[in-house]
C-alpha cells in the first residue's frame, strides 16, 4: 500500500534503488547541469519519502525518524519493521491466499484482484530466497497443521507466533 503513491508520480526507482542519485563526471566538482540534475533528484527524493512518510501511522514513524535523507534507506527500515519474514507470515500468507473464494455476489473481476492482492501480500512476507524446495517442505507442514482438529487450536497458535 506504500508503493502507490510513489508509483503514481513516478518516483518509485528512487525507493526501490533503481534510479540512484547521479554522479558528477569529475567526483566533487559537478557543472552546472550536473548540479541541475543532482537537485532535481534530490527534490524527487525528498519528496517520495515525504509521500511514504504521510502513508505512514504515527506509531510507525518511529522506526524512520531520521531516515528521511536517502529514500532508499528509508524504504528498507521500513519493511524491516513492516514486512517480518518468518514462517509464521508466510504461513499465514500462504493460508489466507489459498483460503480466497469466489463470494456469490462478487464479480470475477473483483476476485482477480483479490488473488492478485493475496499474492502480492505473499511474496512480501516469504524470504527473498524463497525457493521451491522451501514451499514444498513447508507445504508438508502446512496440510499437517490444517488436518489438526479444533482440540489442537492452542498447539497451532503457539507454532505460528
Amino acid at each position: 500500500e506504500y508503493e502507490g503513491p510513489a508509483q503514481t508520480k513516478g518516483l518509485w526507482g528512487l525507493v526501490s534503488g533503481t534510479l540512484p542519485c547521479p554522479i558528477p563526471t569529475v567526483e566533487g566538482k559537478p557543472t552546472g547541469d550536473e548540479k541541475k540534475l543532482l537537485r532535481g533528484w534530490k527534490a524527487e527524493e525528498e519528496e517520495v519519502t515525504g509521500l511514504l512518510w504521510l502513508a505512514l501511522k504515527d506509531g510507525q514513524k518511529v522506526h524512520v525518524k531520521g531516515k528521511e535523507d536517502d529514500a532508499v534507506v528509508f524504504w528498507k527500515a521500513s519493511q524491516a519493521v513492516h514486512l517480518q519474514q518468518f514462517p509464521g507470515t508466510c504461513f499465514n500468507a500462504m493460508n489466507s491466499f489459498l483460503s480466497i473464494r469466489k463470494l456469490p455476489d462478487k464479480s470475477l473481476t473483483s476476485l482477480m484482484a483479490q488473488v492478485d492482492k493475496g499474492m502480492q501480500d505473499l511474496k512480501a512476507l516469504c524470504p527473498s530466497d524463497y525457493t521451491i524446495e522451501k514451499l514444498n517442505t513447508e507445504l508438508h507442514s502446512m496440510a499437517l497443521i490444517c488436518a489438526l482438529p479444533a482440540e489442537y487450536n492452542t498447539f497451532v497458535s503457539s507454532l505460528l507466533l
